[in-house]
């Protein structure tokens, strides 16, 4: 429901009061594109290495496989619909598996979900994360770490329908939106977590246009000139 407000002036022992009235403020929260329910054709990734790798499905080969709808390197074809990015059980740490970028991953062009099953992605304070087109994208169960970019650190998006569901955002910087930098879109996040990171505009996400809804989450120490946590800039729907 739009957000209605009232003014009315009472006088209280000779004292004008201005008295507020808001109505509108609870609105249920909008549904996001369900995960289950999408039809995916699987792409699993099976190294851990942003390197040359022969015979092996690394995440930017299965990017490429998705957007293309062919083989990339050790990744099988995508499909002409929705397609889902999977990891291989890995042995790893205590503190979870990272996949070191080395360059910024290919944009996003097709439908897509990837599932990371609690895996970090680490821009190494040197590129973003990912780069999402006009299309309708999924992101669960993964840790963005350290990115950096201009705009979206961790997540640059552009006229994307995009949901975030179980993703912590950490350490990421941008000049504007540092874990997600959203251009005219549709966004959804839900039990997700950003902390510790900074852009000028929107420490957490900086949002231009389009509409944000944003439930069970939390925003812990980010940091920026315009919106420590959020940015929201232009005629643009925000529902918190």
């Amino acid at each position: 429901r739009p957000l209605k407000e009232v003014s009315m002036a009472h006088r209280v022992n000779g004292l004008p009061i201005l008295m507020i009235a808001l109505s509108g403020l609870v609105a249920p929260v909008q549904a996001a594109p369900s995960l289950a329910a999408a039809p995916a054709n699987p792409i699993t990734v099976n190294s851990l290495t942003d390197t040359v790798a022969p015979g092996k499905c690394r995440l930017r080969d299965a990017i490429t496989a998705a957007n293309n709808n062919a083989s990339a390197n050790g990744c099988p074809a995508g499909s002409s619909g929705m397609d889902t990015i999977n990891f291989s059980s890995f042995f790893c740490p205590i503190d979870g598996c990272v996949i070191h970028l080395q360059g910024p991953l290919p944009t996003v062009s097709e439908d897509l979900t990837v599932n990371g099953s609690g895996m970090y992605i680490s821009g190494e304070n040197l590129y973003q994360v990912f780069d999402l087109g006009a299309v309708p994208v999924t992101i669960a169960n993964l840790r963005i770490v350290n990115g950096k970019a201009d705009t979206g650190g961790g997540i640059r998006t552009n006229g994307t329908t995009l949901t975030v569901d179980h993703v912590v955002f950490s350490g990421n910087n941008a000049v504007k939106g540092a874990a997600i930098g959203q251009g005219n879109g549709t966004l959804f996040v839900y039990s997700s977590t950003f902390s510790n990171n900074n852009a000028r505009f929107g420490g957490a996400f900086r949002q231009v246009g389009g509409s944000t809804t944003l439930s069970d989450t939390t925003f812990s120490a980010n940091t920026g000139e315009l919106g420590g946590a959020m940015g929201v800039f232009g005629v643009a729907s925000l529902q918190v």
